[in-house]
């Protein structure tokens, strides 16, 4: 498994996964995006062990509902290539590759677009303000006008055109798993180009969902 490659060739790499699973590989590339994240949190603005170790739980849940999904869809239409698990399971691991691009295209419009975003953050403790009011030690009201204040100051001095530049290559990178995931079917499920069409626009959106976001 190269995820790099899978960006480039990606059929080779999809054809490369069936034959040649490797479940643990995959899992660790599943976790990967979640990981790079937490890591720059704990950077930025601390680290919460448990939000973090939810989080793997819902990364790795998530890719087995994934593959559960192209599994069954694979048992329907009778694909050969589909009718292993470990190897849906491993293929499809190789769109977090999309995952990790959205993740640093989304620090850059944090540190760059959005310079005040992080110590407006961490000035007004805005983590902690949220944490007491779900526990309500803290009003609507008053967790509304932190808010509000929040905005205020982390909007102030952003850069609106870098902004809108990553929002366009988050956009693109979007489009790209939407082709990403065509190659993909037509190697599972052996369809033309209408067939393979058809099952990306019907699986775009929840596999998507699942594996990138």
């Amino acid at each position: 498994m190269n995820p790099l490659n899978f960006l480039i060739k990606p059929r080779a790499e999809i054809d490369r996964a069936f034959e040649k699973p490797n479940i643990g590989l995959a899992a660790i590339l599943v976790v990967l995006p979640s990981i790079i994240a937490y890591a720059a949190l704990a950077l930025l603005i601390g680290f919460n062990p448990v939000s973090f170790s939810l989080q793997l739980i819902y990364d790795l849940v998530f890719w087995v509902i994934a593959g559960a999904i192209i599994y069954v869809a694979a048992a329907i239409l009778h694909s050969r290539k589909g009718r292993k698990f470990k190897n849906v399971c491993t293929a499809l691991a190789l769109f977090k590759t999309i995952s990790i691009i959205l993740l640093v295209l989304f620090f850059i419009v944090l540190l760059v677009g959005i310079p005040n975003f992080l110590p407006a953050l961490n000035d007004l403790s805005l983590n902690q303000t949220t944490s007491d009011f779900l526990t309500g030690k803290i009003s609507q009201a008053g967790y509304a006008g932190k808010f509000a204040l929040f905005l205020v100051q982390s909007t102030a001095g952003a850069n609106f055109p870098v902004i809108m530049l990553l929002f366009a290559l988050m956009a693109i990178a979007l489009l790209y798993a939407f082709y990403l995931l065509y190659v993909f079917n037509s190697e599972v499920f052996g369809y033309a180009f209408i067939g393979s069409l058809i099952i990306t626009l019907i699986l775009y959106l929840p596999v998507i969902f699942l594996l990138v976001f």
